[in-house]
């Protein structure tokens, strides 16, 4: 059986999750990356989800509003990610480079949960992929 085309977001989507839980343990633990990759696994997870409505073609952005807009379209029940969705895209970007943005272990604390959750709503939604 062929694999379908979301299978492979949906694998790196939990990739870059299974990184930001693994980099929780390190001392000091390296808040900045650990809250890209969660970014990078809700990204992921949300272009998953487009494509698996058909969306052939999904936005090549990281704005997590924009793209969890366009899933609400198809899953009304996606509101209640917008706002922490819109919190969650600064660490696309300002978390890659040296900037003058300090993450705070509070941010990373709320961050890493909130990935875990979007991703478990946004799988169960795909009916054929586990959870």
């Amino acid at each position: 059986m062929a694999e379908k085309p979301y299978s492979e977001w949906v694998e790196y989507s939990r990739r870059d999750l299974a990184s930001a839980e693994y980099l929780q343990a390190m001392t000091p633990a390296p808040l900045e990356i650990i809250c890209f990759h969660c970014q990078q696994a809700v990204e992921k997870a949300l272009k998953a989800f487009l494509i698996y409505h058909g969306i052939q073609s999904v936005p090549r952005i990281h704005d997590l509003a924009e793209l969890c807009k366009q899933c609400m379209k198809i899953e009304p029940s996606f509101s209640e990610f917008l706002e922490p969705c819109a919190d969650l895209t600064m660490y696309a970007v300002q978390t890659r480079y040296p900037t003058n943005v300090r993450i705070e272990e509070e941010q990373m604390l709320e961050v890493l949960p909130f990935a875990k959750e979007a991703l478990s709503s946004i799988f169960g939604a795909m009916h054929d992929v586990d959870k």
